[in-house]
């Protein structure tokens, strides 16, 4: 194995340490949220709270098509995770469409 190879496999091997404990870390700090979420005193509050803090951090940082499927999935599995742990509807996606007539 040349000079080259063994540079660009350590590099990569660096590459998916950093990975695992990044996935490591939000493990822990999601299911601190949730937990924050579920144990939250005023549940209607926090939703409220919430709510303006999600549609704000998307004026100010909009979630632009650029990104890898895999970003979106995460981020709507992140808000049904959150929105099953709250007691009271977070209101932060749009309602599924409706099916329409069923006759």
């Amino acid at each position: 194995m040349d000079e080259s190879t063994r540079e660009i496999r350590d590099t990569l091997a660096r590459a998916l340490q950093r990975q695992y404990e990044n996935e490591g870390e939000f493990r822990v700090l999601f299911t601190t949220v949730l937990a924050l979420v579920k144990s939250h005193p005023d549940p209607v509050r926090f939703a409220e709270r919430f709510r303006v803090m999600w549609l704000t951090a998307l004026q100010e940082h909009p979630v632009e098509q650029a990104h890898p499927r895999a970003f979106y999935d995460g981020i709507e599995l992140a808000l049904a995770m959150l929105e099953d742990s709250c007691p009271v509807p977070l209101a932060v996606r749009a309602p599924p469409p409706h099916p329409g007539p069923t006759a």
